[in-house]
């Protein structure tokens, strides 16, 4: 069972994702890619907030960051190994108005994370019990 396991091709999903920039531009293909399961994992570690009240503390995860790390983590120039976007865009990326292109790449790359919404992200851990 293993070998039949560990043996299959993995096969991401992909999604082109057409941008339409401002009016008269030639619209722009995005390659949206499903992560690995390390760079999945290593987005949400990125999102993650401590919040400590009354002598208490949690976890949450940072849906803005979710968003915006799932850009730089999932778009590709078609066809390619290219990313289009890098840790040095974050800023830039996080100045464009909501409902941009920016939002519509993000849910495309949270879709392919089996993450229907940023919120969503928080409701898919759960709380284990502390071993001790």
């Amino acid at each position: 069972m293993r070998a039949a396991l560990l043996g299959r091709p993995k096969q991401f999903k992909r999604r082109m994702v057409t941008v339409r920039m401002a009016e008269g531009e030639e619209p722009v293909e995005v390659e949206v890619r499903q992560p690995t399961i390390r760079e999945r994992s290593e987005i949400g570690r990125q999102c993650v907030q401590v919040i400590e009240q009354g002598g208490r503390t949690a976890t949450a995860v940072d849906g803005f960051k979710l968003r915006l790390r799932s850009v730089l983590v999932c778009c590709y120039v078609p066809g390619t190994d290219e990313r289009i976007f890098e840790d040095a865009d974050l800023e830039n990326l996080a100045g464009y108005p909501s409902g941009c292109y920016v939002d519509e790449l993000a849910e495309t790359a949270l879709e392919l994370q089996n993450l229907s919404d940023a919120e969503d992200a928080g409701k898919n851990s759960k709380a284990t019990p502390d071993a001790s």
